[in-house]
Formats: structure tokens, sequence, C-alpha cells
């Protein structure tokens, strides 16, 4: 990502940004501003490190900023990039900050720095389900995906890491390990697409069902049943789950 990024610095009027969810993720330990430095410092471009900011020697910008709030976006308003990009995209929980900034890829007439949006990613996380829907289900040609696997990383210790990844749990170890964005666990239904309310507080004119699981099974008889009174609102997109 961050050689992605520096593609076009050599440009005057280049201006880039990369975002994660926190600052601090991308501050700490390996975080991609120490990335950065390991690559740039005492090379030519400076960096302010109360703005965040490089600055290269022909006057070409690169910034680094957090999203840890979705109205953060709004502080963009106006703003204008020819690179924007995401580390570890699946840490935000909408995708509504990720296109607000699509539209800050912008340029004046006559210049040649193509506009770029890029991200990265692991599978899982509480954006996991809008991330694979926009770049895997979709199959848009204008959203390239490109898988990467444990053996294409080449500064790493593929071996010695696989071991410590057979240690979690399968969804968690099939996605780290095998990239696979396929399985889930709790991630089919987001938070955001139910709403448990009394009855009377759900829009009218909706269906509404009735399902029980009566807990029984050949071998042995169950004493408990389980149900739920549950109606969708096409229009909102919403569940509604009625409370007791």
């Amino acid at each position: 990502l961050l050689m992605r990024a520096l593609l076009y610095s050599e440009y005057p009027n280049f201006s880039g940004v990369i975002f994660r969810r926190t600052f601090k993720q991308l501050a700490d330990g390996r975080g991609i501003i120490p990335r950065s430095m390991e690559w740039m410092l005492g090379k030519g471009p400076t960096f302010n490190k109360s703005e965040a900011k490089w600055t290269f020697p022909n006057g070409g910008t690169l910034i680094f900023r957090h999203m840890e709030h979705e109205t953060n976006r709004f502080d963009y308003q106006g703003a204008e990039f020819h690179f924007v990009g995401w580390d570890e995209l699946t840490h935000l929980p909408t995708d509504s900050a990720y296109t607000y900034l699509l539209s800050r890829l912008r340029r004046v007439d006559g210049d040649s720095i193509p506009l770029q949006c890029c991200a990265t990613s692991n599978p899982g996380g509480v954006g996991h389900s809008w991330v694979k829907a926009r770049f895997l289900d979709a199959q848009d040609p204008e959203r390239a995906f490109i898988p990467a696997r444990l053996h294409d990383n080449p500064t790493m210790n593929p071996d010695e890491y696989a071991k410590t990844l057979e240690t979690l749990p399968e969804v968690e170890r099939r996605r780290l390990l095998h990239g696979d964005w396929s399985v889930s666990s709790g991630t089919m239904f987001p938070r955001t697409f139910v709403k448990v309310c009394a009855r009377q507080d759900v829009p009218a004119g909706l269906r509404w069902i009735r399902s029980w699981d009566t807990a029984t099974s050949e071998k042995k008889r169950a004493d408990q049943s389980a149900g739920v009174l549950m109606a969708f609102d096409a229009r909102s997109g919403r569940l509604y789950l009625s409370s007791p």
C-alpha cells in the first residue's frame, strides 16, 4: 500500500493520504508510519511528525489519517487527493467513509497523475460483509481484487508463521492462513441490520412471521422450545425482532 502511494510522489503536485481506523494503529510498532520512516527518513523527503505528513523534494505530499468515527469523513470536504489508501479496510464497520472519500479523488484539467484508491485487508473484522460484497461478490471490473497468500510475503518466515496460525480457532485460521473470505462467524446479519423492539413500535403494514425451534431429537426428548416473532421491512432493509 505504501509503495503504491509513492508511485507518483516525484510529481510536484502529488497529494496522497493513507487511512486506518485509529491513528494508534498507524503509528505503533510495525505500523505504516514507522515503515515509511524506515524507507524514506534521511533520503530526501522530510517528515512532519505533528502533521503526520511527508513532503517530497519537489513539493508532493503524503499524509496519514484515521477514520475512528464515521463522521470523520466530513473532515475532508473540499479536499483533493490523487491517491487514497486504506490499511485494513475491514476495520471500518460500514462503507460510508470509503465511498465518501472516493469523491475526494479529483484533479485539475491537464493533470497527468492518475486517480487511485487502494486498500489492503485480511478477511474478518466488523466490516467483513461489506468489503466482501463490494470487492469479491460484485465482480465489478472497476474493483480489482488481488488475493494474497502466506507464501506471497517474501520478508516473513512462512513456515514458522503458519505454525502459529494453526493454533487459532477454525474461522480465524481459515481467514488468516488461507485468505478465506467465504467462512463467517456471526457476520451473516450485521448488528445494524436487526432492531429489537416492542411490536407497537414497528412500522405498520409489515407481515409478521413466527418461527419455532421445538428442541427435540430422535435420541432424546426435549421439554424446551424457543420461538421468535419477526418482520422484515423491504424499504429500509431492516429486520425487526419483537421483544417479549
